[in-house]
């Protein structure tokens, strides 16, 4: 467990994400505290698959890696939700179009085709570490995540404004 680079940044992020999460499932269940939890299980998700994959948990590294690719390309949407719910907004469109194109943004993710799993080296002291190779193609989900962030800076803008 000691030669996985970053591994306790990534333990400390769990348990933190898991104690926040158990803190609002006890709490009264408005939409607002729904929303929040959604955002909660998946940086839950997200860390949970990054250290189950840089521990080389069965069903392997590619197996972890997509769930931890998968939650990380969802959180933008779900922090959408969250700050969309907060701020009581009411026309639907935006939500669809995100909606809509995380739902495409993740099956061409689990195709494969913006990311590829990492090639795992382990070094002879035992020492473990990862090698992503990325090419283009990852510009797509990341417009696409640019064009979420704009939308919820827009959203606050008009709460403060």
């Amino acid at each position: 467990m000691s030669h996985v680079p970053f591994l306790y940044v990534n333990l400390a992020a769990l348990v933190s994400y898991t104690f926040i999460l158990s803190a609002f499932l006890a709490a009264k269940k408005t939409k607002e505290n729904k929303a929040f939890i959604r955002v909660l299980a998946g940086f839950i998700f997200w860390s949970g698959g990054s250290i189950l994959m840089r521990l080389r948990v069965y069903p392997g590294v590619d197996f972890w890696f997509y769930v931890s690719l998968l939650s990380l390309f969802c959180l933008p949407l779900l922090f959408f939700d969250f700050v969309y719910v907060f701020a009581d907004m009411k026309g639907k469109f935006l939500k669809a179009v995100w909606t809509l194109g995380t739902c495409v943004i993740l099956v061409l993710t689990a195709l494969g085709l913006f990311l590829e799993p990492p090639a795992v080296w382990i070094l002879p002291d035992g020492k473990t570490f990862f090698t992503y190779d990325m090419g283009w193609q990852i510009a797509i989900p990341s417009a696409f995540v640019c064009g979420i962030v704009i939308s919820v800076a827009a959203i606050f803008y008009k709460l403060i404004k």
